[in-house]
């Protein structure tokens, strides 16, 4: 699973985790989490939280992940950036995936899906898809996880070739 940044420049723990290396991911997210809050900056701060939030869950790492969630969650309010809103939910998803919380999932999922569509953030929109097929999967519907991914999977073709998951 991946989680796309809004910010432009991808930090060093974000292509860590492409390589699988999550506990050195962790330690410059840390790292870039300290130098955002000592010069005030929300957008850097958002997007070490997401790193970490990503690099605990595959690290199985729950309750760290679960204080970076909440950190995240007051952080995001104030910067009224539908963006920001988006990634919360996808982080959402991921609780909701490992509490067995699945239509809360599906239903996280649906609204950065809608958020995603509208701002055009062509990754989020084909990995929501995958995802919520992910979460029909475990939920025997497998009809609507074959619908679900598959668009996703076409969505991802078409319009975000270069991603990998």
């Amino acid at each position: 699973m991946m989680i796309v940044h809004k910010n432009e420049k991808l930090t060093d723990a974000f292509l860590l985790q492409q390589d699988g290396k999550y506990l050195e991911a962790i330690q410059h997210a840390q790292a870039q989490l300290v130098k955002a809050k000592v010069n005030m900056n929300v957008r850097d701060m958002l997007d070490a939280y997401v790193d970490l939030y990503y690099c605990y869950f595959n690290e199985l790492l729950f309750e760290e992940a679960l204080q970076v969630y909440e950190a995240h969650k007051k952080l995001f309010i104030t910067t009224n950036d539908r963006a920001d809103v988006m990634y919360h939910y996808v982080m959402s998803y991921m609780l909701y995936d490992v509490t067995k919380q699945y239509d809360a999932g599906i239903d996280a999922l649906k609204k950065a899906l809608a958020i995603a569509t509208s701002i055009q953030a062509h990754h989020i929109v084909g990995l929501a898809n995958c995802f919520i097929g992910a979460l029909y999967t475990r939920k025997k519907q497998h009809n609507e996880a074959l619908d679900y991914g598959t668009l996703g999977v076409a969505y991802i073709r078409t319009f975000a070739p270069n991603l990998t998951f």
